[in-house]
């Protein structure tokens, strides 16, 4: 005779999925009192997935969408902690004029919907990572499983609302959902090329590729740099100014500054000298139309890559001319540059305070043209200043300055690049 034993599996199995639930009532309802907190890190985490849901000419688009997150998290958590059957949620005020700016400065549906995926994951690992370390080991699989379907529930059903309102505010322009994939395509083609009709690629961008762009190539040096504000005060520093953003998913910020005239050098000036905290920035030329679209990204490419080069980073703008030289020389082979400088600048080379003013003296006075009065002029010291420590520098070397100036000034610009003051 067989033996009754699925009652007590089934048993086995709501005693444990119950567990479950009481478990995840008791971490949510002790989250939710850091409801504000966790929006703000998740917000962040969804700019730097996708800057174009918080676009940097819609002043309150950032305060919108964190306040949409924080609306949503408070939600999923309050789901949690008295165990509610998720539903399709009307999505808050908040939600619908994310939609409406992301869409006014040319993105679409898709592009909000990937920042809800990007939110959603964000969410997920934070959550996970608390269960795992809150929870008994033997409870964990159970306690993600049951929050997990619930959650996915919730994204669901919020990500239907969404389409819905879309819908409703947009009737012609239907769901957009390969938006950000032509784009993304749009701007590849236009960066190498190959576009068989530019003009209808730049008009995918809803960014007037005609007038002149300076490139930008952003990345964080360190996980708690904040992209996005140095993004905003560079483009303060440019304003009046275009702009158009791209990630690259690798961390790096792709960013064209546009106006219809030429820059001046004030305003160039201006954006070279912002202070951008733990974020390392290559910055191209001033160019016109498509190909100096592409050719300034080139060149801030070339230089965050060179300024990389360093042991460590140098946060700040670098401009394309302060390194196109030593980029060209270290594009082979990066330590024999490195050696090269090290042989010819012998003492001068020394990592020290004083040692490196010497060095950055004796660069100006080169790119001046050996006038030591533009030299102090422009390091804001006395011509005194300037000759004594040119003759430092040359005690150093062992030899004048003039001699073999050439290896010298190159010497100076690799050190400068790959080493750093």
């Amino acid at each position: 005779m067989q033996s009754e034993v699925v009652p007590d599996v089934v048993n086995t199995a709501e005693l444990a999925v119950a567990a479950a639930g009481i478990e995840v009532q008791r971490l949510a309802r002790a989250l939710l009192r850091h409801t504000t907190e966790i929006a703000a890190d998740v917000t962040k985490s969804v700019v730097e997935a996708v800057p174009e849901v918080a676009p940097l000419d819609i002043p309150d688009s950032l305060a919108a969408l964190g306040e949409s997150t924080e609306h949503n998290i408070g939600a999923i958590l309050s789901m949690f902690a008295f165990d509610a059957v998720p539903t399709a949620i009307e999505p808050p005020a908040a939600t619908l004029r994310t939609l409406q700016g992301t869409i006014s400065a040319g993105g679409d549906l898709a592009t909000v919907l990937r920042a809800f995926r990007a939110g959603h994951a964000a969410v997920w690992e934070r959550w996970s990572t608390y269960v795992q370390r809150e929870t008994e080991s033997a409870l964990v699989p159970n306690v993600l499983a049951y929050s997990s379907k619930r959650l996915f529930a919730y994204i669901d059903g919020a990500c239907e609302q969404l389409v819905t309102r879309h819908r409703e505010l947009y009737p012609n322009r239907g769901d957009q959902q390969a938006g950000p994939r032509s784009r993304q395509a749009a701007l590849a083609a236009l960066l190498d090329g190959s576009a068989a009709d530019e003009r209808a690629a730049a008009d995918e961008l809803a960014y007037d590729v005609h007038g002149y762009h300076v490139a930008l190539v952003l990345a964080p040096a360190a996980a708690s740099a904040n992209v996005r504000e140095a993004l905003g005060a560079l483009v303060a520093a440019a304003s009046p100014v275009r702009t158009f953003t791209h990630t690259s998913g690798d961390g790096r910020w792709f960013v064209w500054l546009g106006w219809d005239v030429a820059p001046t050098p004030q305003v160039l000036r201006a954006v070279a000298t912002v202070a951008t905290d733990g974020v390392v920035v290559g910055m191209g030329a001033a160019a016109s139309g498509i190909r100096g679209f592409r050719r300034s990204h080139a060149q801030a490419l070339e230089t965050l890559r060179t300024v990389q080069l360093r042991p460590t980073a140098l946060t700040g703008v670098t401009q394309h001319c302060e390194v196109e030289l030593a980029a060209v020389l270290v594009a082979g082979n990066a330590d024999r540059s490195r050696r090269y400088a090290a042989e010819r600048l012998g003492l001068l080379g020394a990592r020290d305070e004083s040692t490196a003013r010497l060095r950055e003296t004796l660069r100006v006075f080169f790119a001046t043209g050996g006038s030591q009065k533009q030299t102090a002029s422009r390091l804001s010291v006395h011509a005194k200043t300037v000759a004594y420590r040119l003759a430092r520098a040359e005690e150093l070397l062992g030899h004048p300055v003039y001699r073999h100036r050439t290896e010298v000034e190159v010497a100076l610009l690799i050190d400068h690049a790959l080493a750093g003051p």
